[in-house]
């Protein structure tokens, strides 16, 4: 019989998961750094979080939103803070706390975002939980202040050609990848406070190196200056934030670069 933890990790229908701890084990976190629960997202619209230490599911919970998910996404380290964004199949992002449930039993949405005309493909929190960005089949990307009021309007980007899969929300910059084999970045007016109109914003980089259809993944490293992309064409590429300036690319800076990598191509992006 596969253990429980191998039945967790093949099961097609989670769409996230974080470690974290519970508030009576605050202390034990802080002595030794190790991470106690696993809370797992469902594609269900429900969570379960689970003992790591005796793999038990000590908590589950259905949103009262019983929906399907294309993409979910936590934020928070432990189970009073913990809130997750819920990218449905709607064409909305809900937004909810783990552990506030209603009388029956269960979990209340805290804000709906409305306003994409496609499935949600991905949702990600900005570093301080304020802003949430998604991405959609509707070729657009959005940028919503979580802490604002329901009427005020979100930052909508324009670009891509094909449907979008992922965006990083990095301070100032917004990052994001599609199927159509192009990383973008586009100017984050929302933490820049710009009194530009949020619906006009234009892309400010875009890169191509892939080759054929889809950018698949997409990270950035501690400092936020190398962005990594992994493509359907089975490459790894590095791109350099910190040669964005005046709307420009401008050439890799080589001590960014690590040193095992010695191969670029004409438009100055290192490769694996």
């Amino acid at each position: 019989m596969p253990s429980e933890r191998a039945k967790i990790a093949r099961n097609p229908w989670i769409k996230e998961r974080t470690v974290g701890r519970s508030k009576c084990n605050l202390q034990l976190w802080r002595e030794s750094k190790d991470p106690t629960e696993l809370a797992i997202a469902f594609a269900h619209n429900f969570v379960e979080i689970w003992d790591a230490r005796d793999n038990s599911c000590v908590y589950s919970i259905q949103c009262e939103e019983r929906c399907i998910l294309y993409s979910a996404r936590f934020f928070g380290n432990n189970r009073e803070d913990l809130v997750l964004a819920s990218g449905t199949v709607f064409n909305q992002v809900l937004l909810w706390n783990v552990m506030q449930e209603s009388e029956h039993d269960l979990g209340v949405v805290r804000r709906k975002f409305i306003g994409h005309e496609g499935v949600i493909f991905g949702v990600r929190f900005s570093e301080n939980g304020r802003y949430i960005v998604s991405v959609s089949d509707d070729r657009t990307i959005r940028l919503w202040n979580a802490d604002a009021d329901d009427d005020m309007k979100p930052l909508v980007l324009y670009g891509h050609i094909a449907r979008v899969w992922d965006c990083l929300i990095l301070n100032d910059y917004l990052v994001s990848i599609s199927e159509d084999s192009s990383c973008r970045v586009w100017k984050n007016s929302f933490y820049n406070n710009s009194k530009d109109d949020l619906s006009d914003v234009d892309c400010i980089a875009c890169w191509e190196g892939h080759v054929g259809k889809n950018v698949w993944s997409l990270a950035v490293n501690t400092s936020q200056k190398i962005v990594a992309t992994g493509g359907g064409d089975s490459g790894i590429r590095l791109w350099s934030l910190a040669t964005i300036t005046n709307n420009k690319i401008g050439a890799v800076d080589v001590n960014l670069v690590p040193p095992s990598l010695e191969k670029h191509d004409a438009n100055h992006h290192w490769y694996l």
